[in-house]
């Protein structure tokens, strides 16, 4: 692994991680403290998590503030993403343990209609909301757009529920995490808009 990461490192570019902790719950104090190393062995080279690594407010914290080159992505850790849980339930280990950064949708989601109903009283967890805050230079939005009707159907759902998100939150910590983020760390030439 430390070959892959030194490639990357050598294309002066972020290192993406793919972690799921909660689908591996036994072994995610380990996993922590194993990236935590890593973290530390490489202070000055940026990581990204993917789907939040699926952490808690509590271990995101404490990883933001003992790290300062961890950064978090949003891909899969929104209402939709619940829908997986449920659906999964205890069937499955894998792709059961997503989060969601906000409220909880209202019962009986996803049913036809449901994000106009979950649009106007969607809020951030309390938990999340002030870590973002607090860090708005580590967290990156993205939509983990794997499959064809991720695309055609889930998508411009997606992005209703996070410029709603977003909107929630400080402008300097949208305009941040919406496009600043992304820019400085993957060195895009781009604009971000307001």
């Amino acid at each position: 692994m430390t070959k892959a990461i030194d490639l990357v490192l050598d294309r002066k570019a972020p290192v993406i991680l793919h972690l799921e902790l909660n689908d591996y719950e036994p072994q995610s104090e380990m996993i922590i403290q194993q990236l935590g190393q890593l973290l530390a062995r490489y202070p000055n080279h940026d990581f990204v998590l993917m789907h939040m690594a699926q952490a808690t407010p509590e271990e995101a914290r404490d990883l933001a503030e003992s790290h300062a080159n961890v950064h978090f992505m949003t891909s899969t850790a929104d209402a939709f993403a619940s829908f997986t849980v449920a659906k999964a339930g205890t069937s499955h280990k894998a792709q059961a343990g997503w989060i969601n950064l906000f409220s909880a949708p209202p019962d009986g989601a996803p049913y036809k209609g449901w994000l106009a109903d979950y649009l106007p009283v969607l809020e951030w967890d309390e938990h999340w909301k002030s870590l973002i805050e607090a860090h708005p230079d580590r967290f990156v939005f993205a939509a983990d757009n794997v499959f064809g009707p991720h695309w055609t159907k889930r998508y411009p759902a997606k992005l209703k529920l996070w410029r709603r998100a977003l909107s929630l939150l400080t402008d300097k910590t949208a305009r941040m995490m919406a496009c600043a983020n992304a820019k400085r760390l993957r060195k895009l030439e781009m604009a971000c808009g307001s």
